[in-house]
């Protein structure tokens, strides 16, 4: 009964993705394009440490400051999807088969943000 509660929590995490997520990666799509989708060369964008910096820095009302916000939000579902598999309450075969992938593009992208949000929130 375990494994299949585990399965079922996951395959609900797996459906809550796009409902999730959708708003905050077409905004960021939207603000900063090549972030979400690959670019003509089938590669993602990256963050550079100054477009980071920049975002953290932002000023409210800017397109910046919403990039931010947008970009906090699905780091936190990130977090969430780390949380549960850390404390084994998913499946982490399907878990893995869902996510994987994914997590690792935006790990890729957004590693500069998560550098300098770090850092900056530490001080």
């Amino acid at each position: 009964n375990h494994d299949w509660n585990r399965r079922q929590f996951t395959a609900k995490m797996i459906e809550d993705w796009n409902p999730r997520t959708a708003e905050h990666r077409k905004a960021i799509e939207r603000i900063k394009p090549g972030l979400v989708d690959l670019n003509n060369k089938q590669q993602f964008k990256e963050l550079t440490k100054a477009e980071a910096e920049k975002i953290y820095d932002s000023e409210p009302g800017s397109d910046d400051w919403e990039l931010r916000f947008h970009l906090i939000e699905l780091l936190n579902y990130f977090e969430y999807i780390a949380a549960c598999h850390y404390n084994g309450v998913t499946d982490e075969t399907m878990l893995n088969e869902s996510f994987r992938n994914v997590v690792i593009m935006w790990h890729k992208v957004l590693y500069n943000f998560i550098d300098v949000f770090e850092k900056k929130r530490l001080c």
